[in-house]
């Protein structure tokens, strides 16, 4: 190799070792084309270890031999890392960097801006794959690929078979019980916190129940191994925690179910069926529906009945886990027993489909050309729209995802809605969440900001907002952001997930087993919906309703129409002309990084918690004051502290803090950067297990911050304050502006 051949190789390693240097990611970390003793030559002093392996030739362009060069501890984007080098006729054809997985933010953002957007027809669960440069990232594998030129062709065929994640399930003993140690390894250490809501020891039984049956049963069955490993996820209780591809591991049956209220509809079926869409299940096989929901619960996560409603409502129709579960006796059929609108009885068996040979062809209850229908179970082209109800003089929000199908949407939805606010008649705004998944708890702030900051409208009886079983994720997020920051009234079910859950789907939190090839996301951040020790099992309803399908056919949505003719029985304000009162003011040590400050307003007081939380106060004796949040409430004690006393959690006692004593969010609002920046770094080193510091949790204080002072730059050093505590960015914690 010439000497500036050489030179030009170190300096691609240079680039792609050190992205702040060269600003982009390289498709060649070293020169394609290059022989294994050249590549050596320049790695020498790069690897703590440098071997070669002999691999079968799996290449078109391989001829004679592939050999693999592995580097390993070679120094990529911050830390050691492997470096795999493919070699087809000692010409280097692949590099292969693997460990990358908390750089992955980074790498993402980077491949983007050299590539383009990937493959629109890959799932990005799995793959992302940029044609322009032959280069792919595999999340769940932890591995990104670079290939040469002469190899873009072999290439893309394997990115055409992997980008679905196949899966290999005709496994031996062997293999079997290394994928179960591996998933128990990965639970254990991956997942945040995987025995928060259940025992240790019931997931253990689960674990050794599953060991035994693997290493001891004469003929094994996939299927019931599948359903352990499915049950031992589930018992994280965590919805964004799940293995992948579940109509491929289970197979599925020509129907689809949803919870209304207390029944199991038929929503969706095969247009073979029609006359059975909006039939309840009364049972499967031989089992009634309470039997049936006894023996899939612990396949399925849940924190509360929503959740169960949730997840058991798709764990119904796999074929494959009815049986592991012991509902149905085969893998293929089953008999339900269904009461067909109207009141009639009869019996159904389904046969299941694979997901190669799935052709079912659906009909919907909720066909979208029905305008009957609720507001909240029609399509519309975008993801938020607005609907003025005349006769209640109402304006009526669907916030169907927390997404944006054309960049700015939820921006612009706030902006419709405080405009109409200001120059319409609105006696009440409806926010409805019901069936939102969620999408990007980050999109949330500008909506929740430009309510909260309108006097006019966020009163207590003129603002609502609407929930059921499928609010999830982000949009949990949202709701406990309107319980602490508005004067929202709560209608409907109770949301699906804890009012704090663990929770995150996506890159990042994927891990791929290594016989099986499953795909297995494990959530490794924490999301902080209202305040600190917040450990309810969903964040409070003010009003709870329950619909029914009848109704819902009719046109009739009992929810909605509860929160229109709610009628606001206001609750005394606490007044501050009287010295009882008004020894209440002044500023309390809520946690480390949080002031609980009471102040008047306009004769009255009110509550603010550093940025987080905002609430009227209302008097209930001389000592006791209740807030805008259910059973939040303030006790004075005789000493001039107070004691903070929430539902599902100990009181706490605060005590008094002078006016200079500034928490680090207040700096950071004031202008005192580097002040905040070293209050957090002295708090991370102090409390580093404090939620309100977690990532997401900064992220999300974050995008309030902007939205609230319309100041960007607050966004930008809190983001710079959280790189400084934890290193690495997650993957969520995006700025979108």
């Amino acid at each position: 190799m010439s000497r500036s051949i050489i030179a030009w190789v170190m300096v691609c390693i240079s680039a792609i070792a050190y992205p702040s240097i060269a600003q982009q990611l390289y498709p060649a970390v070293i020169v394609f084309g290059s022989t294994i003793d050249e590549v050596k030559a320049g790695l020498a002093n790069q690897c703590d270890s440098l071997v070669i392996h002999t691999r079968p030739k799996v290449w078109s362009v391989a001829t004679h031999s592939q050999l693999e060069l592995v580097c390993e501890g070679y120094f990529y984007w911050g830390k050691k890392r492997s470096l795999h080098l493919e070699f087809n006729d000692d010409q280097l054809d692949v590099v292969r960097l693997s460990g990358i997985r908390n750089a992955l933010v980074e790498i993402i953002n980077r491949l983007g801006q050299t590539y383009g957007q990937p493959n629109a027809n890959t799932d990005n669960r799995f793959v992302l794959y940029f044609e322009k440069g032959a280069v792919a990232l595999e999340p769940a594998k932890d591995q990104l690929t670079f290939v040469s030129p002469r190899l873009k062709t072999d290439f893309a065929r394997l990115i055409e078979h992997i980008k679905d994640h196949p899966l290999n399930l005709q496994l031996s003993r062997e293999e079997w019980l290394n994928d179960l140690e591996v998933l128990d390894s990965r639970i254990r250490n991956a997942h945040l916190n995987p025995f928060w809501h259940n025992s240790e020891s019931g997931y253990l039984d689960v674990f050794y129940q599953a060991q035994h049956y693997i290493a001891t049963t004469e003929k094994l069955n996939k299927d019931v191994i599948n359903g352990f490993f499915q049950k031992l996820v589930a018992y994280t209780a965590d919805g964004h925690s799940y293995i992948a591809n579940k109509v491929a591991r289970f197979d599925i049956y020509p129907y689809r179910l949803d919870w209304v209220g207390d029944d199991l509809v038929v929503v969706e079926i095969d247009k073979k069926y029609p006359h059975l869409l909006g039939a309840k299940v009364i049972a499967f096989s031989h089992y009634s529906l309470t039997q049936a929901n006894m023996l899939i619960k612990p396949f399925v996560p849940v924190i509360n009945v929503s959740g169960f409603k949730d997840e058991s409502k798709d764990a119904y129709s796999l074929a494959r886990l009815l049986m592991a579960a012991g509902i149905s006796k085969n893998n293929n059929s089953i008999e339900l027993s269904l009461k067909k609108l109207g009141g009639k009885t009869v019996k159904q068996t389904f046969i299941a489909e694979s997901k190669s040979k799935h052709k079912t062809q659906w009909v919907s209850l909720f066909d979208n050309s029905n305008q009957k229908l609720p507001y909240y179970l029609q399509t519309r082209e975008k993801l938020q729209w607005i609907v003025y109800l005349e006769k209640e003089q109402a304006l009526y929000v669907r916030y169907a995802g927390v997404g944006e199908k054309n960049k700015g949407d939820i921006r612009d939805i706030a902006n419709q809605i405080i405009n109409r606010v200001n120059t319409q008649d609105v006696k009440k705004l409806i926010i409805d969440v019901r069936n939102n998944g969620g999408g990007d708890s980050y999109l949330n702030a500008p909506l929740i900001n430009a309510i909260a900051n309108n006097s006019k409208i966020n009163q207590r009886g003129k603002l609502f907002v609407l929930t059921n079983h499928a609010t999830f994720s982000a949009a949990i997020n949202f709701v406990g952001n309107m319980a602490v920051k508005t004067r929202a009234l709560f209608v409907g079910e109770q949301v699906r997930d804890s009012a704090t859950f663990i929770g995150e789907a996506g890159p990042q939190a994927l891990y791929e087993l290594p016989n099986s090839h499953m795909a297995v996301s494990l959530s490794f951040s924490q999301w902080n919906t209202t305040y600190d020790n917040d450990n309810r099992e969903s964040p409070s309803l003010d009003l709870p309703v329950t619909a029914h399908i009848e109704d819902i056919l009719r046109g009739q949505d009992t929810v909605l129409q509860t929160a229109l003719n709610y009628k606001s029985e206001p609750k005394p304000v606490a007044q501050v002309h009287s010295s009882q009162e008004s020894r209440w003011i002044g500023r309390y040590d809520f946690s480390p990084d949080k002031a609980l400050i009471i102040k008047e307003e306009q004769g009255a007081l009110v509550l603010e918690i550093s940025e987080l939380l905002f609430s009227n106060l209302y008097l209930t004796n001389n000592d006791e004051l209740t807030t805008d949040l259910s059973g939040v409430r303030l006790r004075f004690l005789q000493d001039g502290d107070i004691e903070f006393i929430q539902p599902g959690s100990f009181a706490r006692t605060l005590k008094k803090l002078s006016s200079n004593q500034l928490k680090p969010v207040e700096l950071l609002v004031s202008g005192r950067f580097d002040e905040a920046k070293a209050g957090y770094q002295k708090i991370f080193t102090g409390y580093p297990e404090l939620l309100s510091i977690r990532g997401n949790s900064l992220g999300i204080l974050a995008s309030h911050l902007r939205a609230r002072y319309q100041k960007p730059l607050l966004f930008d050093q809190l983001h710079e304050i959280a790189i400084s505590l934890y290193g690495s960015p997650i993957l969520s914690w995006e700025d979108d502006e």
